[in-house]
């Protein structure tokens, strides 16, 4: 079956209640500079895409270009490389909520954020696969 990278609006996170959820009851997070992924595994839902929030702090680049640029890379690699972590929630019949936070104050060549963002979702997909969580 061929793949289609897409990123979906239902691929968004946008629920304020989850979004809390997140940050208070996710507790589990992976980093590999300047990445820090912080995830929350939900009940099983009709969907079983993965909801993504993206972040770049406001503290650390004052223009919304800037901001907007780290988010459209970071979205761009995750479109083209999400394909082993939704097989992982298939498989495991649950959600997840997810938040990519770049943490450095200079912004990023896509060919050095490339490799650091894939094996943050590589290790996403190992500790989902590990664990078994239901």
């Amino acid at each position: 079956m061929l793949r289609k990278y897409t990123f979906k609006k239902e691929e968004r996170l946008c629920s304020n209640s989850i979004i809390t959820k997140l940050f208070s009851e996710g507790n589990r997070s992976i980093s590999c500079f300047p990445i820090r992924l912080v995830f929350l595994i939900l009940p099983s839902e009709k969907s079983k895409l993965p909801s993504l929030l993206i972040s770049a702090p406001k503290r650390n680049f004052k223009l919304a270009v800037d901001r907007n640029r780290i988010k459209r890379q970071i979205r761009e690699i995750y479109r083209v490389s999400n394909g082993p972590l939704t097989d992982v929630l298939e498989k495991n019949n649950h959600g997840l909520a997810i938040a990519l936070l770049f943490t450095d104050k200079k912004i990023w060549d896509s060919k050095d954020l490339k490799p650091r963002l894939q094996s943050v979702l590589d290790n996403l997909v190992k500790s989902l696969d590990s664990d078994q969580v239901k």
